[in-house]
């Protein structure tokens, strides 16, 4: 009984006019991953489904991955949150901290807003789970911002 909503660098492109690489769609709370990998799955629609975050440092239960017109795009279940803003600041990196509301509006937390405004971009969690592709993939997007944690 939850949607998703489009969330993180995806929702930042499409503010700054960039064409998204991929798309992460957060579903919190959702009771049942059967329901959700039924109603996702479709003719020819391959599906991977990964348990690969610990629960007690991330809070993502799970989360799947799919080719949806030709992008990859990652549907992620936070538990132990009750609203979308909630799991927005659980993201490793602050600008990744929006997402797109039911209306279709790019909505962000504070520190996303305080981000592209002052071209500071935070990294918040420097652990070791984060590997360094993704740190050089965030210094390579994000280019001419000044990057603080990395």
């Amino acid at each position: 009984n939850r949607a998703g909503n489009i969330v993180g660098g995806a929702v930042i492109d499409i503010i700054r006019g960039y064409k998204p690489r991929d798309f992460d769609v957060v579903i919190y709370n959702a009771d049942d991953l059967h329901k959700v990998v039924a109603l996702l799955k479709g003719p020819g629609i391959h599906l991977d489904v990964f348990f690969s975050y610990d629960n007690s440092s991330s809070g993502i239960e799970w989360s799947i991955k799919t080719i949806i017109c030709g992008f990859p795009v990652d549907f992620i279940n936070w538990c132990n949150v009750d609203t979308l803003e909630a799991c927005m600041l659980k993201f490793d990196f602050d600008i990744n901290q929006a997402w797109i509301d039911e209306a279709g509006r790019p909505q962000y937390t504070f520190a996303a807003h305080n981000a592209l405004g002052t071209r500071t971009l935070t990294f918040n969690k420097n652990h070791e789970g984060i590997s360094n592709e993704r740190k050089e993939r965030i210094k390579e997007k994000f280019n001419g911002f000044r990057i603080v944690g990395l």
